[in-house]
Order: C-alpha cells, then structure tokens, then sequence
C-alpha cells in the first residue's frame, strides 16, 4: 500500500472567499523551496526540536485548533513532552525556512513529510499548528485512518483580551512564524479570525483549554491521565 501522507491531497479550493484566501496565505518572501531542499531543511528543524525516545504505548495522532497568540505551542508541548510525542511546529518549520531564505508556501508541505516518518516508524505525533481549514481536519483524518489509529482534536480558547494582552508583551520571546514582530501577530490573530468564526461551529472537539483560567495546568494534567488510562 502506498504512504497515506503521499496519497493525501487538500479538498477544492474553487469556493474559496478572498477573506478565506487572506486568513491561509503563507507568506511568498524569499525563494521556493524545492524537493532536492528538503532535507537539509527538516535536518536543521530536528535540532531544534529533537525526537523524543519512542514510547511503547499505543500510537495516536493530536492536532490542536486555536489562534495565534491562544497558547497552542503551550498546549501541545506539554502533552508531547509528557507523552513523548514528536512535536510537528508550523511555527518553527517557518522560522527555518526563512532562516534559510526560503519563503513559507511548502510549510505545510514539509509538516506533511515528519508527520509520514514519524507515524511510520511507530510514533504518536502532535501538531502544533492551527487545524481549523477543513482541508487540514481532513488531511489528519486521513492519515489516521491510514495507519489505523485515533485522532484527537483539541481547542485552545482563550479570550481574545488574555490573547492580545499576551502578545503586546512578547517583545522578548519569538513571534509566531506568521509574524516577524508585535504587530504582525495582531495582525495575523485579526486575519485567521474569521476562519475560526466560519468553521468552528461544525467541528466537534476531545478537549478544550483556556490558558487564562485557574485550573488551566490541572486540565492539562488530567488530559495527560486519561489518555495514559486508555493505554496511549
């Protein structure tokens, strides 16, 4: 049987508004990545953040929905760390790739490619990218269904004054990969938001966490306990 990552392809894209456009455009600046790139590309992304050891539990695959600056990286680097799953970073696959010189259309491209090597060699993996497009909901669910293993898809909702407040004061830390500074962020927090306001209603989520609340670590510790209770 051929790799299920190879045999995805996103859904149709002719229906698209120019607002759906805007909110998913990946940033064109810099040179186009070609195949022979990749993997010097993915190498120096795997020092950045290496393979964990390779848990004995059964596999599974997390994708997380949530925008930019709602605490996704906090999320899913924690469940990964806990789980040992490989974390997959849109976030840091652009950071590389613009270090490079390279721009930023073949993100997901790449994270298509460590997710096909990871889940082939056994591992559970985590996305820490926002899933909210249909045609990325469906590229996961395809590739669980490929492998034979669950998906499970979590929400980061935090408000959006916890959010913006949070990115005002992140002068000193790195932006996400859609952003170069400050302004970009709110500015890439404004676009992707009406994606989450047209799509969010029809997806059914495993979890939801709100960095913002009291009890936000002690959900993520249960979240962790239950899913090493069901034998993952």
């Amino acid at each position: 049987m051929g790799s299920g990552l190879e045999s995805m392809r996103f859904g149709r894209m002719g229906h698209m508004t120019d607002e759906d456009r805007l909110a998913r455009q990946e940033s064109a600046e810099g040179r186009t990545l070609l195949d022979e790139n990749i993997p010097s590309i993915l190498q120096e992304y795997e020092k950045r953040i290496p393979l964990p050891e390779r848990s004995s539990r059964k596999p599974w695959i997390l994708a997380v929905v949530g925008l930019v600056g709602s605490g996704k990286t906090t999320v899913v680097k924690f469940i990964a760390d806990q789980m040992n799953m490989p974390r997959i970073s849109t976030d840091m696959l652009r950071h590389v790739l613009a270090e490079n010189g390279f721009n930023m259309v073949r993100t997901v491209d790449l994270a298509k490619v460590l997710a096909q090597k990871y889940l082939e060699a056994g591992y559970s993996i985590s996305l820490d990218g926002d899933a909210i497009t249909p045609e990325h909901r469906e590229l996961f669910a395809q590739a669980a269904k490929h492998f034979g293993i669950p998906l499970v898809l979590i929400h980061v909702n935090t408000p959006d004054e916890t959010v913006l407040e949070q990115l005002r004061g992140n002068n000193e830390q790195q932006h996400s990969g859609l952003a170069r500074d400050v302004e970009g962020s709110i500015e890439a927090h404004a676009r992707r938001k009406p994606l989450h306001e047209k799509y969010l209603q029809e997806i059914t989520f495993d979890a939801v966490f709100d960095i913002s609340q009291p009890d936000f670590h002690q959900r993520l510790e249960t979240f962790v306990a239950t899913m090493h209770d069901r034998g993952f």
